[in-house]
């Protein structure tokens, strides 16, 4: 529908030409309800772990204000840009009439957002909301930064565009724009840093482990439950600690790459190392526990330490 609206400008009908725009505003919206509710089952998945209803999931307490950010985010950037637009118009009269329209999706988007982003940490449960609200931190920055963005916005425009459209210049709404499009960037990042290490919060984690299992990992033992083989923490614990890296750390970190393990433990030993396995969830970067038996944490610390290249040696393999 985009495609064809974009592409009968002038060859179409007005009535097809405006039909084919309708068609897609409601396909776009459509669109933005289904991901909103994929989104919102991700970071708060209500009842759906008990009961398995599609609709516990789908609908649940973080729906309503999710898809507000969504509405804002999307209202306040089409203003943005058509305001942009409308400042090149040639006319005089037709430039403040296309101003004016432009400012108010300008105002009422970034209302909604602003609205829709301090709903939406109401409603998260603590730790998520912790993220955001918690001083000093990256959540904090992200959430504080997209309200005050919002309100700069909104005032901005207001006093500017919507009440002298005449006088609104090209430049001016560039800046409103850039202003915009980093306090739509940050809602959605806030969103994705408050889940994290999460994939559906309390069901599955980045590293494809359910918490609710971790307890009884901690006492069978990780790699025997997940069908590695057994007793390989007595007989080989390099090579145990290198299974435990491969499913509990590389969907997020490399050895040396990217998010490089090898410079994570830079300067520790062992011990240093097992001592902060031991409390992966509390210290910064968004981490699961780790899931298995003593011996395991210490194997995978062993291989850990292993990384750091002696001065006569090899790294581990």
């Amino acid at each position: 529908a985009a495609l064809l609206h974009y592409s009968g400008w002038g060859v179409l009908p007005p009535a097809h030409h405006l039909a084919l725009g309708w068609i897609y505003v409601a396909a776009a919206w459509l669109a933005a309800f289904a991901v909103n509710g994929v989104l919102a089952f991700m970071q708060e998945p209500g009842a759906w772990p008990s009961t398995g209803h599609f609709i516990d999931g789908f609908f649940n307490v973080t729906f309503n204000p999710s898809l507000l950010v969504q509405a804002g985010s999307a209202l306040g950037t089409a203003g943005l840009i058509s305001l942009v637009a409308g400042c090149a118009a040639g006319a005089a009269r037709l430039r403040a009439v296309v101003v004016r329209s432009a400012s108010r999706f300008v105002l009422g988007g970034f209302a909604l957002l602003a609205a829709g982003t301090a709903w939406y940490a109401a409603v998260l449960p603590v730790p998520a909301q912790q993220v955001l609200t918690a001083v000093p931190g990256a959540g904090s920055l992200l959430f504080y930064g997209t309200l005050v963005a919002c309100a700069v916005v909104f005032a901005f425009a207001l006093t500017g565009p919507f009440s002298r459209p005449e006088g609104c210049g090209r430049s001016f709404a560039l800046l409103l724009l850039t202003i915009g499009l980093a306090a739509t960037l940050a809602a959605g990042a806030q969103r994705a840093l408050a889940r994290r290490p999460h994939v559906i919060t309390g069901y599955l984690e980045v590293n494809g482990l359910d918490p609710r299992a971790r307890g009884e990992l901690s006492r069978s033992g990780f790699l025997v439950a997940s069908g590695a083989a057994p007793s390989l923490t007595a007989r080989d614990p390099l090579a145990t600690g290198r299974e435990l890296f491969r499913r509990q750390c590389a969907a997020c970190h490399t050895r040396t790459g990217f998010r490089s393990l090898r410079e994570a433990v830079r300067g520790w030993d062992a011990d240093v190392i097992e001592r902060q396995l031991g409390r992966l969830d509390r210290l910064r970067g968004s981490m699961p526990p780790f899931a298995g038996t003593r011996e395991e944490r210490r194997a995978l610390a062993g291989w850990l330490a292993a990384l750091q290249v002696p001065a006569a040696g090899k790294a581990a393999p």
